[in-house]
């Protein structure tokens, strides 16, 4: 299980974002219900990635304080 880092990089209604120390991006929804929605998106950019779309590739689900998230690699860009 991983541990919340401090300030979110990024928020929106539904999620936190957040820059791991290895340099990686947790997306932690705000609802712990959320946990098939952690699930469609890594499936989602999976596909996207396979078609070629520049896209952070998933680097699997986790729980943190009870939250579902996504480990995600960090991509650079606009």
């Amino acid at each position: 299980m991983l541990e919340r880092p401090g300030d979110p990089l990024a928020e929106g209604r539904e999620a936190e974002v957040f820059l791991q120390p290895d340099g990686t991006v947790l997306k932690l929804w705000r609802d712990p219900g959320s946990g098939d929605r952690a699930r469609r998106e890594s499936a989602a950019l999976t596909a996207l990635r396979a078609a070629a779309c520049r896209v952070p590739a998933p680097l699997g689900t986790v729980e943190v304080d009870g939250r579902p998230g996504l480990l995600l690699e960090r991509v650079e860009g606009d």
